[in-house]
């Protein structure tokens, strides 16, 4: 089946959207659709068998059809998520539901009933209806709906019967979820609906302090998918929302907890869901913490903002923090793997930080570990952290110069048990003893390969006075150190070193001799078993040997136990050369070393492979690669005779136990940097946006790829040149290209992109962008504080800290103020009153050859609360009206002057609405004003929402509609008797500049 293009697929943002290699499969009607179960989609591993437990939470990632047309974008919506509520609905679409629910419900009430598209259109309006519900008081939920659908009292019931039917059957004609668990229908419906909606704020928030505290005290700020940690936190929160507990008495470490009825239905009655649920918040509010932005394309991430900005955290704290603490952590005892690690302090051995089971320990464990150095014993306690529900403990370094002398000619024999509350989980037994230790030269750190040599420089550690000798090196020198013996040495082309005259790493060939596998080992992947270290082959392969002239009789191939004379190999002889194949697929699989013996030297090798054959092996990840601040992933290994399934974090290498030992895989890590570095740009800030005149002309943007992957840039959507190292690395002459090009654009922002292609699919990341001219990133948010203008977010501005900045303020009265960019006290005594102004900011530059005064940011902003001067400068047009289920068109009428009066429980429905004031009129046949009587204005306006308001006259009664020969408010109470006349409910309307 072919793939799904990388475009479709990978959003980070959107929660139902598998982020893997998906199959497609075409529907008959065209549209192109993956069935995944919730679990699938969040995981998105390539290939994975759809579970068959859950199905009302599977999502298909639909295509189809143009979704400006809501009939194809309303099924769609249905089918790629879980819960309706998920997928943020836009302002338009949402006025445009509630347009159509209103005509539905109008036609049912007139005994038209609605089909089953407009029941679609009533389901997902009433979930989006409910995502604004924030009261507790669930009989006063449907009179909360019905008034912001903009009806009158509903007396037969219409409004409930139509909507909850609707609810119930497109639920259940899309396999979305549906709670059956209470004997009232009333809650059923009220249940249903809240866990669709996330709702209340209050509820999902309370969920995010909960998820909060978990992410702060037991994960210490990591967070990676198939945590055993988040699988056990979520069953200690089922046990505490057990379905004999009413909703008001459940606590959590003694407190409250304040999850509402939605949530707690999910965690009741899909629990693979919400362990899913609980994994996507968990990431997603580490990017949060880590000091990266995420978009309000999904509902829950528009929420996480919300409860990011209300609670006062700010980006990056908590990777502040933890900055010491942000170390692999390995997520089952089985994957354990001690390793040597070497830096500027020396060599260590390192214990590897371990999440220690998901089983509840009320009491901290103690975690010891006893490393055994030839005849010593040394224990080590290791820190713990966490609580009953997960409990980790810290990474342990330990130096090799703490442990022994290492005595003239000893080996590196070391041993390592670690005991939890005294069980042993792991021991390494001979895993740790080495002759030599092999290090590749890295940034900040060398970790042992461990006995693996290329194309590079190396330094290889040995005990003192041991018999090191490297005779295909290119350089080597002795590093000083006061533990063994440590080597710098270059390779290029050949290499091997040698201990004692013989080889001591996995790969080694005689430069007369070149001997080449049919098969090459699979990528990214070796197989470690003791000190040795195997390169991964599938079976089915074939070697052969090229040698200088007639070696028939000089030379023996060794494959396991059996040896192989040249002479009795298939062979093809020239002037120059020989060459002999041996077919190796009969070999079975496991462990096997590959060489040739040099009969004429006594039998010495001259070729030597270690090799590991597989049968069928497949190893992927649930993403084709990793931004290098990625929280990490899923590994997935497949043959003819084995599936495992591998969660890991943030680290380089995954060790994967197999066998007597362990299959290293590497982890494909995109990652980049400034060279020179800006402050503020890296990594973790894609999103942000950075100077021209803070990028030096020399300034380079490197890329370190996975080797099977191309990486390009693109500034301002052209290709920027560069050049490319080897092995994955690329360097793009990016402050060339702004010392160039950065006067000549006519924009202010030039984005600036990573193009990753990998054979036919491309990806592309946006990393940040360069701003060409002084601008605002986001728009300026001002603050009257005891008479002080205050910028609040001077961050946003990008340009120079001393730029000189112009405010202009036009409103009640124009003002205007000077301050530098990154003041945030643009006046001390303002003469501005709060109120709703038009905000325009200049910069000012001195100089012949400056562009003088150019403005920079133009908007409407608020001094003030903005409930109180929402509608300053504004007016607000009636053209429709509701009475009961009925709607007319009227002659349109005005509000003008309109005032805040404060906030008011109107309809008994639990909801604060705000209240306003206004003068109305309305236009006669020349456009000229007509005001009301004294006996109507003002008029008090109660916004309902976008769309609907109602209105009563000063007296606090309804206004009239009467006929005459159209529909239209009287300005009079009096004579009403004579007229059919109709007392209108709720009014549509609009707010349009006063002038």
């Amino acid at each position: 089946m072919p793939a799904v293009a990388a475009a479709e697929l990978y959003i980070s943002d959107v929660l139902p959207v598998a982020a893997g290699k998906l199959g497609i499969v075409p529907s008959p009607a065209g549209a192109r659709v993956v069935t995944r179960s919730f679990r699938g989609a969040f995981e998105a591993i390539s290939g994975e068998a759809i579970p068959q437990d859950e199905e009302d939470m599977r999502v298909n990632y639909v295509q189809y059809g143009n979704e400006n047309d809501f009939k194809v974008f309303l099924p769609n919506l249905l089918s790629r998520n879980p819960l309706i509520g998920m997928e943020r609905i836009q302002p338009a679409i949402y006025n445009d539901l509630l347009h159509m629910s209103q005509k539905i419900i109008i036609n049912s009430y007139n005994k038209f009933p609605p089909n089953g598209y407009e029941n679609m259109v009533l389901a997902v309006t009433l979930i989006n209806l409910a995502k604004r519900w924030e009261s507790n008081e669930e009989r006063a939920f449907w009179n909360f709906i019905r008034i912001q659908l903009g009806f009158g009292e509903d007396k037969e019931g219409i409004l409930f019967e139509t909507m909850s039917n609707a609810m119930y059957k497109t639920m259940k004609s899309h396999n979305r979820f549906f709670s059956y668990d209470f004997k009232s229908r009333k809650r059923e419906y009220y249940a249903t609906i809240m866990a669709h909606a996330l709702s209340t704020k209050e509820s999902i928030f309370a969920f995010f302090d909960i998820m909060f505290e978990f992410y702060r005290h037991n994960l210490q700020g990591r967070i990676a998918k198939n945590d055993p940690a988040v699988a056990r936190f979520t069953e200690a929160i089922r046990e505490c929302y057990g379905n004999d507990r009413s909703l008001r008495e459940v606590t959590l470490k003694g407190r409250p907890s304040g999850l509402g009825i939605g949530l707690v239905i999910l965690l009741r009655k899909r629990p693979i869901f919400f362990k899913s649920f609980i994994e996507y918040i968990l990431m997603k509010m580490h990017w949060l913490f880590v000091g990266s932005r995420l978009e309000n394309k999904t509902y829950p991430g528009a929420l996480l903002n919300d409860w990011f900005a209300k609670r006062g955290h700010r980006p990056g704290e908590v990777s502040r923090h933890f900055r010491e603490r942000r170390l692999p952590v390995v997520m089952r005892h089985e994957a354990v793997c001690p390793r040597y690690f070497a830096d500027q302090s020396g060599i260590s051995l390192v214990i590897p930080a371990i999440r220690l089971g998901e089983e509840s320990t009320p009491s901290r464990p103690v975690v010891r570990a006893e490393i055994y150095c030839g005849e010593s014993l040394r224990r080590e306690e290791i820190m713990v952290y966490g609580d009953e529900y997960s409990w980790t403990s810290e990474e342990r370094r330990v130096s090799l110069a703490s442990l022994s002398r290492f005595e003239s000619g000893d080996d590196l024999k070391i041993r390592v048990k670690i005991l939890v509350s005294g069980k042993m989980i792991y021991d390494s037994r001979t895993s740790l003893c080495r002759e030599a230790l092999i290090f590749a030269h890295g940034r900040s750190g060398m970790e042992s390969a461990p006995q693996s040599v290329g194309d590079g420089s190396y330094i290889v550690f040995t005990t003192r006075d041991r018999d090191l000798s490297f005779p295909l090196a290119k350089e080597e020198r002795d590093v000083p150190g006061s533990v063994g013996r440590a080597v710098s040495v270059l390779f290029e082309g050949r290499y091997g070193v040698m201990s004692g005259g013989r080889a001591i790493c996995s790969d080694f060939s005689d430069p007369g001799i070149d001997v080449a596998l049919s098969a090459a080992p699979h990528s990214g992947a070796v197989y470690v078993r003791g000190e040795n270290e195997y390169g991964i082959y599938d079976v089915g392969m074939s070697v052969s040997a090229h040698i200088p002239g007639e070696a028939s009789d000089r030379y023996v191939f060794v494959a396991g136990d059996k040896r192989y004379p040249f002479e009795k190999l298939d062979s093809r002889k020239t002037a120059k050369e020989s060459e002999y194949r041996l077919d190796l697929s009969g070999i079975p699989s496991g462990v096997v070393v590959i060489s040739i013996e040099d009969l004429e030297a006594g039998g010495a090798e001259v070729f030597r492979r270690e090799c590991c054959v597989m049968e069928g092996l497949n190893i992927s990840f649930d993403r084709p690669y990793y931004l290098g601040s990625s929280p990490g992933g899923i590994v997935r290994l497949e043959s003819d005779s084995m599936k495992i399934e591998f969660p890991f974090g943030d680290e380089k290498y995954v060790w994967i136990p197999f066998g007597a030992g362990h299959i290293r895989v590497r982890v494909p890590i995109v990652e980049w940097r400034l060279d020179p570095p800006i402050e503020g740009i890296g990594m973790m800030d894609a999103g942000k946006a950075v100077r021209r005149k803070s990028i030096a002309a020399n300034t380079m943007l490197r890329v370190l790829c996975p080797r099977e992957i191309i990486g390009s840039i693109k500034a301002g959507g052209k290709p920027l040149p560069g050049e490319s190292s080897g092995d994955g690395e690329f360097a793009f002459f990016l402050g060339a290209h702004v010392s160039l090009s950065g006067y000549s654009k006519d924009e202010d922002l030039e984005p600036v992109e990573l193009i990753l292609e990998n054979g036919d699919e491309n990806f592309s990341h946006a990393l940040f962008s360069i701003c060409l001219r002084e601008a605002f990133w986001d728009a300026p948010k001002f603050e009257l504080k005891d008479g002080a203008l205050i910028l609040r977010n001077p961050q946003s501005f990008i340009g120079a800290d001393n730029a000189k900045l112009e405010y202009v303020f036009k409103g009640k009265a124009g003002k205007s103020f000077e301050a530098s960019a990154r003041e945030t006290l643009i006046a001390k005594d303002c003469e501005l009153s709060c109120g709703g102004y038009h905000c325009s900011v200049f910069h000012i530059s001195d100089g012949i050859f400056s562009e003088g005064k150019k403005m920079i940011y133009s908007g409407a902003c608020i001094l003030g609360d903005e409930d109180v001067y929402r509608f300053d400068n504004k007016i607000i047009e009636v053209r429709k009206v509701r009475a009961g289920f009925k709607e007319f068109f009227i002659l349109p009428i005005y509000l003008e002057d309109v005032t805040f009066s404060g906030f008011r429980e109107e309809y008994g429905d639990g909801i604060s609405y705000p209240i306003y004031s206004g003068t109305c009129y309305f236009l006669d046949r020349d456009d000229k004003k007509v005001y009301f009587s004294d006996a109507i204005n003002p008029v008090r306006a109660v916004i309902i929402n976008r769309r609907n308001i109602s209105l009563h006259s000063k007296r606090g009664e309804k206004l009239r509609l009467i006929y005459d020969s159209r529909y239209k408010i009287t300005d009079t109470l009096d004579g009403l008797a004579k007229v059919s006349h109709y007392s209108p409910d709720f009014y549509e309307y609009e707010v349009v500049d006063s002038n």
